[in-house]
Formats: structure tokens, sequence, C-alpha cells
């Protein structure tokens, strides 16, 4: 038995097939099959149950792969060790996150490239509705806990939605004294399917949750594009802080920033025993930038609403 007839009879397991495990070893069904029943003939136990290319694992299978599991786990961590050792972290990572947190977090993207050069980064973005799945992203960043129970969700931050509008706006339609107010205002509401929300639900001083009925000429799913159409004078906005904390651009935000819509923040990864060091450096990193960013949260509230 060596590390080679193990990866094929891990790579099996995982995919359930036959070819598509050939495909991905880039061996034939042949030479695989004749690896795994060699393997079988070994340990003289039935490690999968057999119907054409389909292949389920036995019970003593299920026990089997989670052995190996841990140790070609143990195996690629110590070698992504080594290989490191001298150049740092290095490989590709995919990271998924709705627009609106890509372009608020940006910095975090930046500062990573620059503690680590070696890890190249694809950005991808994804709807709301799309966010409770990673797809084929390494990790991901959402406002959203996800569906897919095989991942872990780590909630990273709680990050105000604040109320915001123009100082143009405010001038021609007057400033609301408190959130009742807004149905009286052109509010940019947003949605996931680009239906126009009814209610804004928001959070006063005592923590006590209310909403308010609002409407609009203008909806979008995109954070960006409602914090520019904001700026614009084109009406009320509900934005996370993040977004326009450091925003040098004229406006307010409303209610001394006492009244928002909480949100959190989930750093979501799979459940894997074994995670690529390149991975592993991004998911620290990102971990302490929010823990940093948590703290400034409530600093530039008031520096904003002082400003306003």
């Amino acid at each position: 038995m060596n590390i080679e007839v193990l990866r094929a009879f891990h790579t099996t397991a995982i995919f359930a097939n036959v070819s598509k495990a050939a495909a991905q070893l880039g061996t034939s069904q042949s030479v695989l099959s004749r690896k795994i029943k060699a393997l079988e003939a070994e340990l003289q136990v039935d490690l999968f149950h057999r119907a054409g290319n389909s292949i389920q694992l036995t019970h003593k299978g299920r026990r089997f792969f989670t052995t190996v599991d841990n140790i070609l786990g143990e195996l690629n961590q110590g070698l992504d060790s080594l290989r490191s050792a001298d150049t740092g972290a290095t490989g590709s990572v995919m990271v998924a996150a709705p627009a609106s947190l890509l372009e608020a977090h940006a910095n975090l993207f930046q500062s990573l490239n620059a503690s680590h050069p070696g890890i190249q980064l694809n950005l991808r973005s994804v709807s709301a509705r799309d966010a409770g799945q990673m797809a084929d992203a390494d990790i991901m960043i959402s406002n959203n806990l996800p569906t897919d129970q095989n991942l872990i969700a780590r909630k990273v931050a709680d990050e105000p939605a604040v109320f915001c509008a123009s100082r143009d706006y405010l001038a021609r339609h007057g400033t609301p004294s408190d959130p009742s107010q807004l149905r009286n205002h052109n509010c940019l509401t947003g949605g996931a399917a680009l239906k126009p929300e009814a209610d804004w639900l928001w959070r006063d001083a005592n923590g006590q949750e209310q909403s308010v009925t609002v409407s609009g000429v203008i909806t979008t799913d995109s954070m960006g594009v409602a914090k520019r159409m904001m700026i614009g004078g084109a009406g009320i906005a509900c934005l996370p802080l993040g977004l326009v904390m450091d925003s040098a651009y004229d406006f307010e935000i409303l209610f001394d920033g006492e009244c928002y819509r909480p949100m959190s923040i989930y750093l979501v990864y799979p459940a894997n025993k074994y995670m690529a060091q390149s991975v592993r450096v991004t998911i620290d990193h990102t971990l302490h930038h929010f823990e940093l960013l948590q703290a400034r949260f409530g600093e530039a509230l008031q520096a904003r609403t002082r400003r306003s």
C-alpha cells in the first residue's frame, strides 16, 4: 500500500464515480479500478458497493475513508509547510462575496496581497440569493448563514446598516427626525429579486426592533449603486457602515446613527480536515481584519455623525 493508492481510493470515494475520479486523477478507468481492487485484496475487505460507474462506500469503506482522509490531510499540510518555509504561502484562493462586501472591504484584500504576495486572489461577486452556497469558492464572506450544512460559518462582525442621505436631498425634502418619517421620503429600496422592499426593519437606541413602511421610485439589488444614487441626491438609503464610513462625499448619517438595521457578517468555508496553506492564511488574515474593523465601527459612527 502506498500514498498513490490511498489518493486513488480517497478521490474515488469523494466522486462516487469511477470515470469522474479517473478524470480527476489523470488516469484511465481500468487503471483506477485495478488499484482499488488490489487495495481491497490487500485489506481483505470490500470498500465499495458497485453499480456500473457509480459506487458507494461500504460500512468498512467509510471507516477506512476517515482514516485515509486524516492521513492525506496531515501529509498535504506538512508538504505545504515545507514548500512555504522559505517562500511564504503560495497558491490561488477564490473568495466569493456579494459585490457590496467586496467593495466595502477592498482594503482587506489589498493588505493580504501586501503581506502575502505569493497568494493569487480571485475575487468573485455573488448575488444575495447565491450567497448561501459556495459553489467552487474556497471561502465566502456573507451576511447570511449558508444553506449547506457541510460548511462552517464563523460570525466575524456585527455591522450596522445606517440611514443615509445627501445634504442636497435633505435641503430639498427636509430631514426626518425619526425613522417613522421615512414613509414620507423617496427611499432607495433593494431586494435580491429586484422587488421593492415594503418595509425597512430597524433597531433604536434602546435595542427595540421596529419597522417602517417605505416606498420609492428606484430599486436596486446593488449596495454600491444605492450608495452612488444616495450621494447623487436621489433619495435615502440604508447602507452597511463599512461601505460609507470612510467616504469623503457630502452626506449625512441620519438619526445620529442611533437607529440602524443590524447586520451580521460571516466567514464561510468547507469543513475539510485538509486546507491548503494559502486558504488558511487568507482565513486568518480575514479574521484579523474583521476583529480590527469591529472596534472601528463605533469610532467611525461617532466621527461621521459629528462631521454631519
